[in-house]
């Protein structure tokens, strides 16, 4: 990890935003007193963390903001950023750069970054720390330090050391778990105010919850025995009215049969009355008898009159016309029948044209399917010539052969006139068929060279003339298809023929059925004339009838006009006798309903005395359960329940009102205590655990600090001879125990046995070579500054931080010194990184890169850059031009 680059912008005299880039090594910063070069350590210092005003050399956080000059206004901002190589990772972050800014405002708000988010200043001391830079940093030694730092206070001295031994990451852990632990105490004690404060009002509510408990539980005693008691009340009431019902339906009942019995007596009164004005209406029977005979003589006549019309209508019947229309009908019934016949002979010869062309196909067929096996052989024949090379002469006899059949096929296709010579020519293909295997076995049996080819594509031509003779054979089915369809046509025609004929015939006879009609209706005339004789006859005899009835009936009349008024008087006594029964009946019906309703008003007070008890949610309740399940005790147990339920009221009265929040506030406030305890549990856990680590902490400082102390103290031997050509010196430590009245306030450990503080004191003994070894404050100016480099070196070598600030270190020493000085941090240099701000040309010279800076404005520090190595070439040029 190096400094690549730092960015001052409104920092003391850097008005404006300057950047300096480093590398690996030995970098120089040089200018005159006053130009501003020391104001770049103090931006360092600054960036990593100091809160110091005094190590920045200012009073108030401001001092660092760019104050103005009489021609340029003051800032209100100061920034400074580190950019830092992490490609190492030695800081734990994933990033191969690493910037760490602070910012200030003349308001006095301040913040600092990481990456350009913002973060606490504890992270920057944490990821510096993992660095190697110390809160109280020796990475930056500014003007001062040299002669100062064997001046130190005991607490100043102990940091350093601290820092140079690496220890402050463990320094930086034990103070948050130091901040932890103080923060769980105080979580402990403000835990324990709050139980403090929280029991008593528990316990109160612990009081109030007992008597709500006990209200609860006689509640539910109460619960039982009223359920118990009011259902069987309700039960008790409701049987009660359930026997008055049974009464008033008994009641109405009876009233029904009565009223049932009335209506009966009412019926047969309106049957008196109807029979009454019967036998009135029948007073009138000889005058209906007179109409009667009236009647009758009328239907006579008109006997009479049907009867000649009879005898009229018989005498105009005739035959003639019918006859006609016979004839007529006879000869048309012929004429469809010759049609029919001619139609049936023409439907035969089409289906006999129909099966002979059927005939032809299937021949062609069977020639076609012959066809296919003689090429099928030929192609056989082809392959096996080409294959076996056969004699000339046999396969010329094959061809031949082959030839002869095909001429045969053909001239038989011509000749072929029916279907049995059709099937005896696919006979004949047959039998050559077989006689052209037996060929093909002869050849596959022979080999010869010859001409075959050739014979073979005569053989081919001649079968192509086969097909041609096929192709007639098909010419003469077309000739049969045409007969087909002039037979067809024909038929259609004799069809169409008939059917005119018939329609023909069918108006004949609806005409001949006309004239068989006539006489049918005049039939019908006369049998109607015959049924209205009949009819009159009948008439006249019914008529007759009712005369002989009316007669009889009159006489039977005055009887029965008699005999009803003797009835009427009895039916009209026993009604108003049911009249009175009926009076009776609603009378009691009325007393009974009376005493329904007084039990309806009881059963209404009755729940409202129970609603008003146990509330309108529990009375629906105990009225489902009453429904659902009723029940009814002993009455010696219903007054027991009674005198306990009286009780039980009392003692719940006794008790009082209890707030229905106590058991939810008691629950909260219980549940709040118990927590509380877990709390401080927990706390007591975590304090016990921070113990430990703080412990484990000290432990591990200790080593560090031994080890780390015990490498300074050689290396400080061996730069103290370095630099003094010899002598000796040694670092010193010691621990004591002071009260701490008399020290300044160190967050170490303290001793409990003596109410003190363990400090650590650390002393420097340098002796010169030639000189004793005494105490630092005899040493000239000029021993104190190199045994301080000495010392400062030492720390640096034995934890190097990344990169080292050193700000005119070397002021003071001589041109020998100088030269020792340079070979000390050009050594450094190869652990750490060096920014050297100086006045040396020894430690110039080593540098690899030197920033000059300059005041061209009054106030406002500019920066002037090279690198020597580029200076040393352009030197080297101006010397070899001359």
């Amino acid at each position: 990890m190096y400094l690549e680059k730092v960015e001052i912008a409104g920092f003391k005299s850097f008005a404006k935003k300057t950047t300096l880039e480093f590398s690996p090594g030995i970098s120089a910063i040089v200018g005159p007193n006053g130009s501003g070069k020391s104001n770049i350590a103090d931006a360092i210092r600054w960036v990593l963390g100091e809160q110091s005003m005094k190590m920045l050399r200012g009073k108030k956080s401001d001092d660092v903001i760019f104050a103005g000059t009489s021609e340029k206004a003051r800032l209100g901002l100061a920034e400074v950023s580190l950019y830092l190589n992490n490609s190492s990772r030695k800081i734990s972050l994933d990033f191969q750069n690493i910037v760490i800014t602070r910012r200030v405002y003349r308001s006095g708000e301040g913040e600092y970054l990481i990456n350009k988010s913002k973060v606490r200043l504890l992270d920057v001391q944490d990821i510096l720390a993992q660095a190697g830079f110390g809160q109280k940093t020796y990475s930056v030694i500014g003007q001062g330090v040299i002669e100062t730092l064997l001046k130190a206070s005991p607490k100043e001295f102990r940091e350093i050391f601290y820092d140079a031994c690496g220890v402050r990451q463990y320094q930086i852990k034990k103070h948050i778990s130091q901040n932890k632990l103080e923060a769980t105490k105080q979580n402990i004690d403000r835990g324990q105010d709050l139980m403090r404060e929280i029991e008593p009002r528990l316990r109160s509510l612990k009081r109030l919850v007992k008597k709500a408990e006990k209200k609860v539980e006689l509640q539910k005693e109460k619960d039982a025995i009223f359920d118990k008691y009011y259902n069987h009340t309700l039960t008790v009431i409701q049987e009660k009215k359930d026997g008055i019902e049974a009464d008033i339906d008994r009641y109405k009942e009876n009233e029904k049969d009565i009223l049932q019995e009335i209506a009966g007596f009412e019926q047969t009164l309106e049957e008196f009355e109807k029979k009454t004005t019967t036998l009135q209406v029948q007073e009138q029977s000889s005058d209906q008898l007179r109409v009667y005979k009236q009647d009758r003589d009328k239907k006579n006549e008109e006997l009479y009159l049907i009867k000649g019309k009879i005898s009229l209508e018989k005498e105009r019947q005739s035959e003639g016309q019918l006859e006609q229309r016979k004839s007529e009908q006879e000869k048309l019934t012929f004429e469809v029948n010759n049609i029919k016949g001619r139609l049936s002979k023409a439907q035969t010869a089409y289906q006999e044209a129909q099966q002979k062309v059927k005939s032809k196909i299937v021949l062609q067929e069977e020639v076609n399917a012959s066809i296919l096996k003689i090429k099928t052989l030929i192609g056989t024949y082809q392959v096996k010539v080409n294959e076996k090379k056969v004699n000339f002469d046999e396969i010329e006899t094959a061809v031949s052969n082959i030839f002869e059949a095909g001429k045969n096929i053909r001239h038989k296709i011509e000749k072929c006139q029916s279907l049995d010579e059709l099937k005896k020519l696919g006979q004949d293909l047959a039998k050559q068929e077989n006689e052209l295997q037996a060929l093909l076995v002869k050849i596959k049996n022979r080999q010869k060279k010859g001409q075959s080819q050739s014979m073979l594509t005569d053989l081919q031509t001649q079968l192509s003339e086969a097909f041609e003779k096929r192709g007639r054979s098909s010419s003469d089915i077309n000739e049969v298809k045409i007969k087909e369809a002039v037979l067809k046509t024909e038929v259609q025609n004799l069809e169409k023929e008939l059917f005119n004929t018939q329609n023909e015939l069918k108006v004949a006879d609806q005409a001949l059925q006309k004239i068989k009609q006539q006489p049918q209706d005049k039939n019908s005339n006369l049998e109607n004339y015959l049924a209205t004789e009949i009819k009159l006859e009948s008439e006249i005899k019914e008529i007759e009838k009712k005369i002989v009835v009316l007669e009889a009936e009159e006489a039977k009349r005055r009887q029965d006009e008699l005999d009803e008024r003797q009835k009427v008087f009895v039916v009209e006594k026993s009604y108003r006798r049911a009249q009175e029964e009926l009076n009776q009946i609603r009378n009691k019906i009325h007393e009974v309903e009376i005493s329904k309703a007084s039990l309806t008003q009881e059963e209404a007070l009755l729940l409202d005395e129970i609603g008003d008890d146990i509330g309108q949610q529990k009375l629906e309740s105990l009225l489902n359960l009453y429904k659902t399940k009723p029940q009814k005790i002993e009455e010696t147990q219903a007054r027991e329940y009674a005198i306990h339920l009286k009780d039980l009221r009392r003692r719940l009265l006794t008790l009082g009102e209890v707030d229905p929040t106590t058991l939810e506030e008691y629950k909260e406030t219980s549940e709040r205590f118990t927590f509380l305890e877990s709390q401080r549990e927990d706390l007591a856990k975590a304090s016990l655990k921070l113990g430990k680590i703080i412990s484990k902490l000290d432990e591990n400082i200790e080593k560090q600090f031994n080890r780390s102390f015990d490498i300074i103290n050689q290396k400080f031997q061996k730069y103290f001879e370095t630099l003094f050509g010899g002598g000796k010196a040694k670092l010193k430590r010691e621990e004591v125990y002071t009260r701490v009245e008399s020290i300044e306030e160190d967050p170490e450990s303290e001793n409990e046995a003596t109410g003190g503080r363990k400090e650590l004191i650390i002393e420097v003994k340098a002796n010169p070579p030639g000189k004793k070894l005494r105490d630092l404050s005899m040493l000239s100016g000029g021993e104190r500054a190199l045994t301080s480099i000495a010392l400062l070196m030492a720390i640096i070598e034995s934890n190097p931080p990344p990169f080292i600030v050193l700000d005119e270190v070397d002021a003071a020493l001589d041109e020998a010194n100088s030269r020792r000085f340079a070979k000390i941090i050009l050594e450094a240099s190869h652990k750490s990184q060096i920014l050297a701000i100086t006045h040396n040309r020894a430690t110039m010279g080593e540098a690899g890169i030197l920033y000059g800076v300059t005041m061209q404005e009054s106030g406002i520090s500019k920066i002037l850059s090279i690198k020597l190595e580029e200076a040393e070439k352009i030197e080297n040029k101006k010397v070899q031009k001359h």
